[in-house]
């Protein structure tokens, strides 16, 4: 892992970048993760002819080592050829909110108690 500084230029582009792979392969990347740029070089196999364009033009402004990182054929059976298979391999954080895996057990929890009256903001139980 490479510690590049980033400067205004290239934290704009990986913003264009961050916000293409949302819309378009569904992936999230977070800006703040310290290796960001070796996770963009593991996609560059994605067949979009626009991403791979900025990913170039992003590892062209942060050096000559990431250039020679993106330029570098991608090792045979490791990188997975379409969006989905990134997915899968959960490169990347994704958030889920507690809501999401906590509502079936709440449904039945609920469902079986008595429903709670509220006087003023406040709970009463019977």
């Amino acid at each position: 892992m490479a510690i590049t500084k980033l400067n205004k230029e290239m934290v704009d582009l990986l913003t264009k970048v961050k916000k293409h792979l949302r819309e378009k392969h569904q992936i999230s990347i977070s800006l703040a993760d310290p290796d960001v740029l070796d996770k963009l070089v593991e996609l560059r196999g994605l067949p979009d002819a626009l991403l791979q364009g900025m990913l170039y033009y992003l590892m062209a402004l942060a050096g000559p080592e990431w250039s020679a990182k993106i330029n570098r054929p991608p090792a045979t059976g490791t990188a997975p050829a379409s969006a989905e298979e990134h997915r899968e391999k959960k490169l990347f954080s994704f958030r889920q909110s507690n809501t999401e895996t906590a509502a079936p057990a709440q449904e039945t929890a609920d469902t079986q108690k008595k429903p709670v009256r509220y006087y003023r903001g406040q709970p009463i139980y019977d």
